[in-house]
Parts: C-alpha cells; sequence; structure tokens
C-alpha cells in the first residue's frame, strides 16, 4: 500500500522507531482520529500514538462511510498490516472495540503481524445480544433524541444544523455497522485483553466486561472507572495512567 493511502487511515501516524510500540486507537461512533490525537503529549515517547481515520469524517468527509463491518474490514486490513512494522498494541472504544477485535482475527486468518495486546473500552463482549433497539434507521428527530441520551455528541453539534450535515451521515453509518454486527464464532485469540468500563455505564454492565474472557486463552483484566459510557473523556488523565501502567506491565 502507497505512504498516501496508508496516511488516510492513519493520518497522525509517527514514522516507526526502533524500541518503540505502535498503540492503534479505534474511535467510538462517529468520531474522527482526533479524538485521539492529543494523547501523544500524555504517554511516554516510546508510545507511537496511532489513530485510525475511517471514511466520511474529518479530513475524509466526503467518502462514503462504511455501513458494514465486513466492508471496514476489507479496507482497513491491508492497511493496518503495514502499521504494524513495530510491536503494536491494538485500543478499541465502543464500536472501536469491535473493529480492533475483528482486525485482530482478520489479521491471524491472513498469517499477518498481529498486535501483542488488545485493550476494549465501553464495549461488551461481541457474543453477547445487545441490549439496545437499534436507531440508526430512525427519523432524524427520534435518532437525535437517542443521540443526545448516549452523550456521544456536543450540545454545540446538536444544535448545530451545518454541523449536523457534516456529523450525521457517519453517525447513522457507524451506528449501522454495530447495529448490524452478527458475531461468528472464533478460537479464542492467544494475546493478553483488557476490558475497560464506566461504573455508571448502564449499557455496558460489569458483566458484560467480564464475558471477553471467552476471547482470549489468558487471563483477561478489566477496570472499572467513574463516569458512564464515555469515560474516556470524563476521565481521561485517570483512564491514560492505567493504560500506561497495562501498557509497561505487558513489557512489550
Amino acid at each position: 500500500m502507497s505512504d498516501s493511502a496508508a496516511r488516510q487511515w492513519f493520518p497522525f501516524a509517527p514514522t516507526s522507531r526502533p524500541g518503540c510500540v505502535r498503540l492503534i486507537c479505534f474511535p467510538f461512533a462517529g468520531a474522527g482520529a482526533s479524538v485521539y490525537r492529543a494523547w501523544s503529549k500524555f504517554l511516554p515517547p516510546v508510545f507511537l500514538v496511532s489513530p485510525v481515520q475511517l471514511k466520511g469524517r474529518e479530513e475524509r468527509w466526503n467518502e462514503t462511510p462504511h455501513r458494514t463491518m465486513a466492508e471496514i474490514v476489507a479496507e482497513l486490513g491491508p492497511a493496518l498490516a503495514d502499521m504494524c512494522d513495530v510491536p503494536s498494541v491494538f485500543f478499541g472504544y465502543s464500536m472501536g472495540a469491535l473493529v480492533a477485535f475483528e482486525l485482530v482475527h482478520y489479521l491471524r486468518q491472513a498469517g499477518l503481524p498481529m498486535p501483542s495486546a488488545l485493550i476494549v473500552g465501553a464495549r461488551g463482549a461481541p457474543h453477547l445480544p445487545s441490549t439496545r433497539t437499534p436507531i440508526w434507521n430512525l427519523p432524524d428527530d427520534r435518532f437525535l433524541a437517542e443521540i443526545r441520551e448516549l452523550g456521544g455528541v456536543s450540545e454545540e453539534i446538536l444544535q448545530s444544523p451545518e454541523l449536523l450535515e457534516f456529523v450525521m451521515p457517519a453517525l447513522r453509518a457507524d451506528l449501522q455497522v454495530c447495529e448490524t454486527y452478527r458475531y461468528q464464532q472464533l478460537p479464542p485469540l492467544a494475546l493478553p485483553l483488557v476490558a475497560l468500563g464506566g461504573v455508571l455505564d448502564r449499557h455496558v454492565p460489569q458483566a458484560h466486561l467480564e464475558a471477553w474472557q471467552a476471547h482470549t486463552s489468558l487471563p483477561l483484566t478489566t477496570e472499572l472507572f467513574p463516569g458512564g459510557h464515555f469515560f474516556l473523556r470524563e476521565h481521561r488523565d485517570l483512564m491514560l495512567r492505567s493504560l500506561i501502567s497495562f501498557l509497561t506491565r505487558l513489557a512489550l
């Protein structure tokens, strides 16, 4: 894959350096790579923060967003393989957790370099049935009411027709990816798996985090943080300190 094509998927990825670990970050529904861009200021330089930029957002806003998990895996998988030129760790949040999980399996099945660990946040194990009624195809007013309740989009955007025009297509498409996702049974991964959650997250209780144990042959690590579904924003510094601790203990 050409450098320009890889840069589309990884617009902020630093050049690999000997002795470094690439932290490949997958965003939540509707979000772009910029939600992780500032992490490089808080993590030790040994960790190369490399956020994924899916189609239909930020500088890729004019591209049609994917609507199925299979589409994402088919297009992102080859680009991702090129990024695993140094040891890597995948971090996925909410929708990003599912995407990261499916891509690890893609790499394994293709015989390509795999990450050294998978860290997931704000998402129950993929084999569990959804606890939410699908909303991706609701009329705009009802769809926005549900999005406001979830808390993933700022009120500034929700109150601006101009901003919503840019955000809505990717947000609907991402929720369609999540809400039409069907887990296909796969052998457990032989790598460390960490599941993070919010104490007040009504949609991802602790038991749903602990169910990720079914997807690794190693002991699962779980940790709960203050806040709800978006503890990544509400308690970023606390979560990043724990993330640094996890990465350090992995001794990559």
